[in-house]
């Protein structure tokens, strides 16, 4: 997240963001015997993040791919 809030002053640290939700996404979805519901907390927030730093970084992109787009494009 700090990434992301750099990002602001210095749009190219938006892809650092980006990935670093990604990563995150990936490992929530690697963890076995994880509770469902928290695994699906990480993965919403990433996306979150992903929205924000596609945003940042490109504000004239439209952002309406969906969730498991947004975290496959890793």
């Amino acid at each position: 997240m700090w990434e992301l809030a750099a990002s602001y002053d210095d749009p190219p640290r938006a892809e650092l963001a980006r990935r670093g939700a990604l990563a995150a996404a990936l490992r929530a979805d690697k963890l076995g015997g994880a509770r469902p519901e928290l695994v699906g907390q990480v993965r919403s927030t990433a996306a979150d993040l992903v929205r924000a730093a596609e945003l940042v970084a490109d504000p004239d992109e439209p952002l309406e791919r969906p969730t498991e787009e947004l975290l496959a494009a890793g």
